[in-house]
């Protein structure tokens, strides 16, 4: 698969959508519509050069923050943390992205996990 379209398809991934939520609907019968700029596609240029200065400037140019960084799935990013994930019962994660090892960091590499609290129960509304 070519570089363009798994690019595009982490965009689609990562905001939990498809082609045309950025790009103009008629796009899925024309694929020529694929070249109209939308809204949309000038928002996420931003974003794309909002990661590439963060990753540049706090990770030496290496990928760590991404598009599903903040947006996880869903086509808003979360403004607030999930508190159950945060003081839930850490869980193993076999999808999680084990980063290697910055040299001249802080964290031993015994300290970093692939461990993700689990979700703490919500209590229901009665």
């Amino acid at each position: 698969m070519d570089t363009f379209f798994e690019t595009m398809g982490m965009f689609a991934s990562a905001m939990g959508n498809d082609c045309t939520f950025c790009h103009v609907k008629e796009a899925y019968f024309d694929k020529t519509a694929f070249a109209q700029v939308t809204p949309k596609m000038l928002r996420a240029r931003q974003m794309l050069t909002m990661m590439k200065d963060l990753n540049e400037k706090y990770f030496a140019g290496r990928t760590r923050v991404t598009c599903f960084t903040c947006h996880g799935g869903s086509n808003a990013p979360r403004s607030e943390p999930d508190l159950a994930l945060q003081y839930g019962e850490a869980v193993e994660d076999p999808n999680a992205r084990d980063f290697p090892w910055i040299r001249g960091s802080r964290a031993s590499r015994s300290s970093t996990s692939t461990c993700r609290p689990s979700a703490a129960p919500t209590a229901s509304r009665s």
